[in-house]
């Protein structure tokens, strides 16, 4: 598992780490927004509110990197995201919404010291997106847009380029950061996209300094990317907390909380949607 200056980092889901240590990560998550409202018309540009309803989000997560030199290791990852109405308000207003990406790539050392580790990541993206709306279909057919549809499907295929950093402060504490761009097709047809994600973390780690097997976690995600936000505007914030069992030189088995802030519309801004997640990490060497 690797270290620096004396400690032994705990992974993060949404933050890359700039090692290139051969690994094997599983994450399966489940979060909800909890009961709101949803408006029904505008009336002298006041929004009337009547159904209500909550939305419910699941996620699974697949991440292989394989070390080719000290210096050099390759990845391939999996992911998929689905945002799912779970009553009639949200059915009608949301609809349901999955997000399948598959990414591979490179990550490169570019500078390493005893306390803190700098990588770069470049690689692509490919994106599925399929979109069931039923708010969206019924503004298709006011607006006599030809071809309405219900149900759409769009690929998407993003470059990506990536920066990752690791601070060893202290045999219980570490510091990571990670950005992320990524830029090429939209998940809007004949559109160019742009996404970013910027994460920082800082974690402590009880069991080289005590030996109590355990850990935390504590990260700020901002990010615009699909599996994210479900939209192709807008922003997406979550503050993750971990908790994880540190006492193996093999794994890292964690269980993750996060509070989330996901844009649904320009009307209602944003939602606040609270979310656990199983995750395991395994290292190879």
């Amino acid at each position: 598992i690797p270290e620096l200056n004396g400690h032994v980092f705990i992974p993060n889901t949404y933050i890359e780490s700039p090692f290139m240590n051969s690994t094997f990560d599983l994450g399966v998550g489940l979060g909800s927004t909890g009961q709101y409202k949803y408006p029904l018309f505008e009336v002298d540009d006041e929004l009337v509110y009547g159904l209500s309803g909550q939305l419910l989000f699941i996620s699974i997560g697949l991440e292989y990197q394989q070390k080719i030199q000290d210096w050099a290791a390759v990845y391939i990852k999996y992911r998929l995201s689905a945002r799912i109405g779970t009553d009639v308000g949200s059915i009608l207003s949301e609809g349901f919404s999955t997000i399948n990406s598959f990414q591979i790539g490179w990550k490169i050392r570019i500078l390493e010291r005893e306390k803190y580790k700098f990588s770069t990541t470049f690689g692509i993206s490919n994106y599925n997106g399929t979109f069931l709306s039923v708010s969206k279909f019924i503004d298709d057919v006011i607006n006599n847009k030809p071809f309405p549809s219900l149900v759409t499907n769009t690929p998407a295929l993003n470059g990506n380029l990536g920066f990752q950093f690791a601070y060893g402060i202290s045999e219980l504490f570490g510091l990571k950061l990670n950005y992320l761009n990524a830029l090429g097709e939209s998940l809007e047809r004949g559109e160019t996209a742009y996404y970013f994600s910027l994460g920082t973390g800082v974690d402590l780690n009880l069991y080289q300094k005590h030996d109590v097997p355990l850990g935390f976690s504590l990260a700020y995600v901002l990010s615009s990317r699909p599996e994210q936000v479900f939209k192709e505007s807008g922003l997406s914030s979550s503050i993750n907390l971990k908790f994880a069992y540190t006492g193996t030189p093999d794994f890292i088995l964690g269980l993750q909380t996060s509070y989330t802030l996901i844009p649904i519309s320009e009307e209602q801004g944003s939602l606040s949607g609270m979310g656990v997640s199983f995750a395991l990490t395994y290292y190879f060497n």
